[in-house]
């Protein structure tokens, strides 16, 4: 699977096509994880710079990269991990900075503190229309996370919030969906190009039972939110 590396501003810097593995972690209610293990070639190590995006062919969800560690080991010589969050950690990155007396449909309430605030943030974010959800919520809002705050909205109503990017217009599209079950098990995935195969660890908490699952890639499901497809 081939990963794209893109600038904050949507300027395509190259693709990353050989790696050891790679981890793409999704959380309902939270940003989600990234991490990638490869050889630190000089061309990898331009490309992985902090801040930088990367997605994967064919989706818009994207990982903004945050940290990377070079090291040695043994006869695989230098290799570099990079770790970051998915498009949600953004979020976590802003305080409201002002206080929000909330009483109504709560994607209104999301939309309008999302608006306000993010483009502080993040000045390439465009919000699209209202899908009319019905779920309504009363609170109020003073100096919080962004991203605390619309985690708490989303497990109380089942509207998720989540960030895509729109490579082609160069801009930040945050969507919203709603989810008819609000205690999804964790996923865990590690793609392994060297086997062509995807490996997905679900924990299911009522159970306590770890359940592997191994699927020959590039097989694709459509999944709900919050849950692996890919």
């Amino acid at each position: 699977m081939d990963l794209h590396v893109y600038t904050p501003d949507f300027a395509y810097l190259g693709c990353i096509d050989a790696y050891t593995s790679m981890r793409w972690r999704r959380q309902v209610f939270d940003a989600g994880e990234f991490e990638l293990h490869c050889a630190a070639v000089e061309y990898v190590i331009n490309l992985t710079r902090p801040e930088n995006y990367i997605i994967r062919d064919g989706y818009e969800e994207f990982a903004v990269l945050e940290g990377r560690n070079l090291r040695t080991e043994g006869e695989t010589g230098e290799t570099i991990s990079v770790t970051g969050g998915l498009g949600n950690s953004l979020l976590g990155r802003c305080v409201i900075n002002k206080t929000y007396n909330i009483n109504g449909p709560v994607e209104v309430a999301m939309r309008a503190l999302v608006s306000e605030q993010m483009p502080r943030i993040c000045p390439n974010i465009v919000l699209g229309t209202l899908q009319g959800f019905a779920e309504k919520v009363q609170t109020q809002v003073t100096y919080k996370n962004l991203l605390t705050t619309l985690s708490a909205l989303s497990k109380s109503t089942g509207i998720l919030f989540k960030i895509r990017a729109d490579v082609k217009n160069g801009y930040l599209r945050p969507t919203k969906e709603k989810t008819a079950q609000q205690n999804k098990p964790k996923i865990r995935a590690w793609f392994f190009p060297t086997l062509r195969k995807l490996l997905i660890l679900r924990n299911i908490p009522k159970t306590r039972k770890r359940i592997k699952i191994l699927h020959m890639w590039p097989e694709r499901e459509k999944g709900t939110p919050g849950q692996s497809s890919r």
